[in-house]
C-alpha cells in the first residue's frame, strides 16, 4: 500500500490540470484493518495518520502506528 501512494502523490504533483496552473498536493492517512478492529477505529487510525501527513507538509504519507495516540 506504501508504494501505491507514493506513486498516487507523485501522479498528482506531477500531472497537468486544465482547470488550473498550480501544483496539485495530496496527504494521506493509512491504517491497517485488524480483525479485531471496528470500522470507527480504523476510520480514526486513519484520520490521526492523515493529520499528521498535513502537520509534515505537503505530499505525505503516513502509516497510522501507536505512537501518534495522543
Amino acid at each position: 500500500y506504501r508504494a501505491i501512494t507514493k506513486r498516487l502523490l507523485v501522479e498528482f504533483a506531477s500531472a497537468e490540470y486544465d482547470f488550473t496552473d498550480k501544483t496539485i498536493s495530496v496527504s494521506a492517512g493509512i491504517s491497517q484493518w485488524m480483525p479485531n478492529l471496528s470500522g470507527d477505529e480504523l476510520f480514526n487510525q486513519a484520520d490521526k495518520a492523515l493529520y499528521e501527513s498535513k502537520a509534515s507538509g505537503k505530499n505525505q504519507l503516513t502509516v497510522y502506528k501507536k505512537d501518534l495516540e495522543s
